[in-house]
């Protein structure tokens, strides 16, 4: 449904299914009542032309793909019950300038945020414990992450590409993963329980 520029989902739906509006490319408006609980795959993955969207607090799943390619979507409010971001969600949603990650979460997904190239900052909470391959690959204006003490794994080329992250400070628990950062960023380690500087260097794939 390629023309379609606004839809209206009723009360009582309580969840919206896989690629529901997928391909809709002149959608620009959607609200989704405060009953629905999941969002699945793909669901508004290629809604080009959707600029906000509000999520609401009783959603706990959001699928794979769920806002692939939503190059219009600025700015995304996470529900607080939602414990995975999962692969792909805001992949190539290249106007997204701010994200808020809930504190449940636990996983974020491969190449979730991938090609976010306007995330200037992102802030990782202490509940995640494993960042997936190309999380935020491509993300070439981040300046700043923080990541928790807790974190047990960044996977691969997690942070590639992301040439304005000069330096990070990372637990001396996290496994660091092949080509995660880019050459050169200083990577400072920090003690998990104390929180105190124990070394820093530069990294090298």
């Amino acid at each position: 449904c390629s023309s379609l520029k606004e839809i209206n989902i009723p009360e009582g739906v309580t969840e919206i299914g896989d690629d529901a509006f997928y391909g809709c490319s002149r959608l620009e408006v959607i609200e989704i009542p405060e009953c629905v609980t999941k969002i699945g795959r793909g669901t508004f993955s290629g809604c080009s032309r959707l600029e906000v969207i509000e999520i609401p607090e009783g959603v706990t799943e959001i699928g794979d793909d769920a806002f692939i390619g939503c190059s219009r979507l600025t700015s995304v409010h996470l529900p607080s019950e939602l414990q995975k971001i999962c692969d792909d969600v805001f992949k190539d949603c290249s106007s997204l300038k701010e994200i808020n990650i809930p504190e449940n979460v636990k996983n974020i997904g491969s190449y979730a945020f991938s090609g976010c190239s306007r995330l200037e900052e992102i802030n990782i909470p202490e509940g995640v414990i494993k960042i997936g391959s190309y999380a935020f690959s491509g993300c070439s204006r981040l300046t700043s992450v923080h990541l928790p003490l807790n974190l047990y794994k960044i996977s691969t080329g997690a942070f590639e590409k992301c040439k304005k992250l000069t330096s990070v400070k990372i637990s001396n628990n996290t496994e660091i993963g092949t080509g995660a950062f880019c050459a050169g960023t200083t990577i400072i380690i920090i003690n998990s329980k104390t929180g105190n500087e124990l070394r820093r260097y530069n990294y090298s794939n």
